[in-house]
C-alpha cells in the first residue's frame, strides 16, 4: 500500500494554464526519508513539488495557513493514503489574514529594493518582484475571502479596478514570462533595466515600492552581508540574498534551489544563523575551498574589484553539494 498522498494543484488545474505555467505537485508522507525518495520520482516527471510532512500540514491547517486553503480550493488528488489529505482539506477552515502577515508582504519590497546593476541581477529581481507581488495580492484577497490564488486573475482586477493600467498589465504578464526564464536557466532573455523602472514604478502605485536602487557587486556584496545576520530578517528573503551572491561569483547551487521550492524547509532552517553559516561553509568547501564566502567578503571591503565584473554563471559553472542539509525528522 501507499502509505503517501500525492495531488496537483494551482495553476495547472486551470483554464488559463499555458507553458508559463507551473506544474505543481505536493506530496505528503509520514517521514523526510519517504519524501526524498519520492520527490526524485517525480522531479523526473517535470512536477515542481513541494514536501510536507502529515504533521506539517496538519499543523499549518489549525492555525489558518493560507497555503492549505490553496489546495482546498485548487487541487485534484491522485493519491490518498486512508483519505488523510481529503480529510484534512474537507476540515479547513477559512482564515483572513493578520494584520502581520500583510506587513511582511509589504517589508519584503523594502529588502529587494536594492538590485545588482547587472543582467543576472535584473533577472533576480523579477523573481524576487513576482514572488512578492503574487503574495500580497493573494493577501488582499484572502482578507476579502475571495482566495484567488491565480496570478493572471489577480492583476486582471487591478486592470479592472484602474489601479494599474493596461501598460502596467502587460509588463506584469511579462514579468510572468521572466520569472519563468529565470528559473529555467534561460539567460538568452534578461530583463532590461529599463523593465526594471517599469516595475517600480508598478510597486510605487501599489505603495509596495517607494524607489529600486541600482548598486555594483561590492555595494551588493556590502548590502548582503548586513543584512544575512540579522534576526528580524525575513528568512525567504535571507534564502534568495544567498542565491544572488553565488550568482554573482558566477555560481548557481543547486542545493539554494532545491530549498526555494521547499518552504517548509527555509522556513525551519533559515531562521537559524549557525545553520546559514554551514551551508556557506559546505557550499565553499565543495566549490572553492581557498578562496570561498569569507574571502571574497573580505576582498570586497578592500576595493571594487574586478572580481565582480562579470556575469559568470553558466550551466558548467553549477555546483551540486553532497547532500548535507536535508532536515531531520
Amino acid at each position: 500500500m501507499k502509505k503517501y498522498s500525492v495531488a496537483i494543484f494551482g495553476s495547472s488545474l486551470r483554464s488559463n494554464f499555458d507553458k508559463y505555467s507551473d506544474k505543481d505537485l505536493i506530496v505528503i508522507a509520514q517521514s523526510y526519508k519517504e519524501l526524498s525518495r519520492l520527490q526524485k520520482k517525480y522531479e523526473s516527471q517535470g512536477f515542481s513539488v513541494s514536501l510536507y510532512t502529515y504533521k506539517k500540514l496538519q499543523y499549518l491547517s489549525d492555525i489558518g495557513n493560507l497555503f492549505v486553503q490553496h489546495l482546498k480550493k485548487e487541487s485534484s488528488i491522485l493519491i490518498d493514503y486512508d483519505n488523510i489529505l481529503q480529510k484534512l482539506l474537507s476540515e479547513h477552515k477559512e482564515t483572513s489574514p493578520t494584520s502581520e502577515q500583510v506587513l511582511e508582504s509589504i517589508i519584503f519590497f523594502n529588502l529587494v529594493k536594492y538590485v545588482p546593476d547587472t543582467p543576472l541581477g535584473y533577472a533576480w529581481f523579477c523573481d524576487c518582484f513576482y514572488v512578492g507581488i503574487r503574495n500580497y495580492l493573494i493577501l488582499q484577497s484572502a482578507i476579502k475571502l475571495d482566495f484567488n490564488f491565480s496570478f493572471l486573475d489577480l492583476i486582471n482586477e487591478l486592470l479592472k479596478n484602474n489601479i494599474i493600467n493596461k501598460s502596467d498589465y502587460e509588463i506584469l504578464r511579462q514579468l510572468r514570462v521572466l520569472k519563468k526564464n529565470y528559473r529555467d536557466r534561460i539567460n538568452e532573455e534578461y530583463p532590461s533595466k529599463k523593465f526594471i523602472v517599469s516595475l517600480e514604478e508598478i510597486g510605487y502605485k501599489l505603495n509596495l515600492l517607494d524607489s529600486v536602487n541600482f548598486v555594483d557587486r561590492k555595494g551588493f556584496i556590502d548590502f548582503f552581508k548586513n543584512k544575512i545576520s540579522k534576526d528580524d530578517i525575513n528568512h525567504y528573503f535571507k534564502l534568495r540574498l544567498l542565491e544572488i551572491y553565488y550568482l554573482l561569483l558566477g555560481k548557481r547551487i543547486r542545493e539554494i534551489d532545491k530549498i526555494i521550492c521547499n518552504p517548509q524547509f527555509y522556513a525551519l532552517k533559515f531562521k537559524d544563523m549557525g545553520f546559514i553559516e554551514t551551508l556557506i561553509k559546505s557550499i565553499d568547501k565543495k566549490n572553492d575551498p581557498q578562496h570561498g564566502f569569507w574571502y571574497w567578503a573580505k576582498l570586497s571591503n578592500k576595493s571594487n574589484s574586478s572580481v565582480y565584473n562579470k556575469d559568470l554563471w553558466s550551466p558548467e559553472n553549477e555546483v551540486h553539494l553532497i547532500p548535507n542539509v536535508i532536515p531531520s525528522p
